[in-house]
């Protein structure tokens, strides 16, 4: 018989050890000192914001009150591609995202393109920074996110007002035929 050695025992639990880290979800919590007294029931708001400037929560906060809205690429193309105007590239981009589908051989930079195109054509009415697009996702100011929908949600209104005149015209032939014959 041959025993372990002290290195392999402690080799074993560590290996032991990093394995049950790794199935863990790490969560990191700041704690912020409300005043450098350490004095109970005193709260320096020069000492907090020194703490939220340093953690970059204020930059965060600013950040996320500009551009509350953010949607992934795909998410947009998919989206808003029947509220093309059809101005510019507007009915190339409009074929090529056709009923949400986005292409195979698509990349991000080539999403990431057609979505500024996209989204300038549909909120031309906007200022130029009313929406930014970063390396994954887009970011919405206030109200350009709902501008968009709205314009989404016409563009369903009138593509079901055509389709209803089509199918309603198809029934009326339909009915003609059979009576006369």
């Amino acid at each position: 018989l041959v025993a372990d050695s002290l290195w392999s025992k402690f080799e074993r639990q560590m290996t032991n050890l990093f394995k049950s880290i790794l199935k863990t979800k790490m969560t990191y919590v700041r704690c912020i000192i409300p005043n450098t007294d350490q004095e109970p029931m005193k709260f320096d708001l020069h000492c907090v914001m020194k703490q939220l400037h340093s953690m970059g929560l204020v930059t965060a906060l600013k950040a996320h009150a500009a551009f509350p809205n953010k949607q992934g690429f795909e998410s947009v193309l998919r989206r808003f591609w029947c509220a093309i105007p059809k101005e510019k590239n507007g009915p190339e981009l409009m074929a090529k995202y056709r009923f949400g589908r986005i292409p195979q051989e698509a990349t991000v930079d080539t999403l990431r393109k057609d979505c500024n195109d996209v989204l300038s054509l549909l909120l031309k009415d906007f200022s130029e920074d009313a929406f930014a697009v970063g390396k994954t996702k887009v970011y919405f100011k206030t109200g350009t996110f709902e501008h968009a929908e709205y314009d989404r949600s016409q563009a369903f209104d009138t593509n079901v007002t055509i389709i209803q005149s089509l199918v309603r015209g198809f029934l009326a032939r339909k009915k003609n035929e059979d009576e006369a014959g």
